[in-house]
């Protein structure tokens, strides 16, 4: 059984992880930004963000619930949404 230390040393390399995958995110939403800026298309999607959320939800198994990951999902996307703007 891992120590508290040991446990709290992983949740800062899993944090660490967490961040740059959410960057990479970002950049891709803003390249999807500049593209539809050239193609005059709106920068809120409904529909995709839906799929995204069905998506991330059953992608889920655990131990955070379908409710937290939407949650959670749903500010991811929201702050992306932005940098397309």
């Amino acid at each position: 059984m891992m120590t508290i230390s040991e446990l709290r040393s992983r949740i800062d390399v899993l944090d660490e992880l967490i961040v740059y995958l959410l960057n990479q995110r970002a950049a891709a939403a803003r390249q999807i930004g500049r593209l539809k800026k050239q193609e005059r298309l709106e920068v809120q999607d409904a529909g995709r963000e839906a799929d995204v959320l069905a998506h991330v939800v059953e992608q889920n198994q655990g131990p955070l619930t379908a409710e937290q990951v939407a949650i959670i999902f749903q500010h991811i996307i929201t702050g992306c949404r932005d940098l397309q703007r």
